[in-house]
């Protein structure tokens, strides 16, 4: 099939590479030729988790836009679920075009080894990425070795969402942009308290998310030796800056406390926690639309750095067995214009993967949109930390370190024990993964 390419020219148009030579060379209409039609062609997007995305909602936010620019593709949306796991999927020969899927799992598709390094096809697209944020892109290319398997597409929240409500009753100041985790914690213990038979929580976060994009940019396996080693003093750091807020006298915590579903219904269902650090999912209704008073405020950081969380982005990857490798990097391309992402962000349902500035402030202004009139801002880090090394073992890993976490939260381990046995147990899981 003849395919004519995208051409992305500083990303704020995007169209169709056509020729405007008439054979005399005339500029008049009725000389410049008619773009060839495209033949038709199915592209099936796979998303990795049987949750957050549905057909509708696919559809909705990407596959509808899509089929508009590019009327000869027809997007089909498929996602995990019984009998639909990649390599359910892998064995019977389904077709899968693009795999989109948060950094931290892309394992999922290496695992079956569908990626393919798209590089050369971006240089044959003249794509320029200088418009995409630079970490996130950097997180692609440590993931890929160098190279490239997509390109992100949107990212996910590194804020700290606040109950406002909960801060009056008290009579607690609002947490500022640019604190730092110690004015943080001061804050936590204010709100920390009892009153009459209920009991409000200082802070709360999703433990695995803070420890894999922790913001010293530490690796969860060494580079050089594909072992982990957790016996640098930031590790501890990173476990004592975080155990002390879970650890006020008044609100003991089990294990099933720091239930990720449980600490996030604590902030907006029950209403009892002042602090919610998001490090997972935009928010949207029905959790926010008139539930209560809150607002957001940058991500902590450690006193005398700048850096905050790693960043998470979404990529959408093309596979190293789609037949139509152009057609669905195209449509990943389209999907990084500013035309697009600033639709989506105006919107809110989509946290934009540009750096562009009047991309970014625009997230949730539309009216009708939770967001709209809030510290949207803040919902990005003035400065994202340098994401740290890729590896396959990663959510294996981190399954070890927030075991670890847990333990030193509830008082069965001190951290040292804590870490090196989550260092024992992570090494052993890689060896048996080996072969070794």
């Amino acid at each position: 099939m003849s395919k004519k390419w995208l051409s992305v020219i500083g990303l704020s148009t995007v169209g169709l590479i056509v020729s405007a030579c008439g054979s005399s060379g005339s500029k008049t209409g009725e000389d410049v030729p008619a773009p060839k039609q495209r033949d038709p062609v199915e592209l099936v997007f796979y998303y990795t988790s049987p949750a957050d995305w549905n057909e509708d909602t696919f559809m909705g936010t990407f596959g509808n836009y899509i089929k508009e620019k590019l009327p000869h593709i027809t997007p089909k949306f498929l996602q995990a679920g019984t009998g639909t796991n990649l390599p359910e999927l892998v064995t019977a020969g389904q077709q899968i075009d693009v795999i989109f899927v948060s950094t931290g799992l892309t394992s999922r598709m290496t695992d079956v080894d569908l990626q393919y390094d798209i590089t050369p096809l971006l240089k044959q697209m003249n794509y320029n990425d200088s418009h995409l944020e630079p970490q996130a892109l950097a997180a692609g290319r440590e993931i890929a070795k160098g190279g490239l398997y997509g390109l992100p597409v949107y990212t996910v929240p590194a804020t700290m969402y606040y109950n406002k409500d909960i801060f009056d009753k008290f009579g607690v100041a609002y947490p500022k942009d640019g604190q730092t985790w110690d004015e943080v914690y001061e804050i936590a213990k204010k709100i920390n308290r009892s009153d009459g038979n209920s009991k409000y929580l200082g802070l709360r976060t999703s433990l695995g998310h803070f420890l894999h994009l922790n913001s010293f940019s530490l690796d969860l396996v060494s580079p050089s030796t594909n072992r982990s080693d957790f016996s640098d003093e930031r590790w501890k750091r990173v476990f004592e800056n975080i155990q002390r807020f879970y650890q006020f006298a008044d609100t003991p915590v089990t294990k099933a406390d720091m239930n990720l579903n449980k600490q996030r219904d604590g902030f907006f269902k029950d209403q009892n926690v002042g602090m919610w650090l998001a490090l997972t999912n935009l928010h949207v209704p029905p959790e926010l639309n008139n539930q209560f008073n809150w607002d957001i405020a940058t991500f902590p950081v450690f006193s005398g750095t700048k850096e905050g969380p790693q960043p998470y982005p979404t990529y959408f990857y093309v596979t190293s067995t789609s037949k139509h490798k152009e057609d669905a990097l195209e449509a990943i391309a389209l999907l990084t214009s500013k035309e697009y992402q600033m639709e989506k962000s105006k919107s809110g349902q989509l946290l934009t993967i540009l750096k562009d500035p009047e991309v970014r402030a625009a997230f949730g202004q539309q009216e009708g949109s939770v967001y709209k009139g809030k510290n949207v801002k803040a919902l990005l880090p003035e400065t994202y930390a340098k994401p740290s090394y890729y590896t396959q073992y990663a959510s294996t890993v981190r399954s070890e370190l927030e075991k670890a976490l847990m333990s030193v939260i509830v008082g069965e381990k001190d951290i040292n024990s804590a870490l090196r046995e989550a260092q024992e147990i992570s090494n052993q899981k890689i060896d048996t993964a080996e072969g070794k």
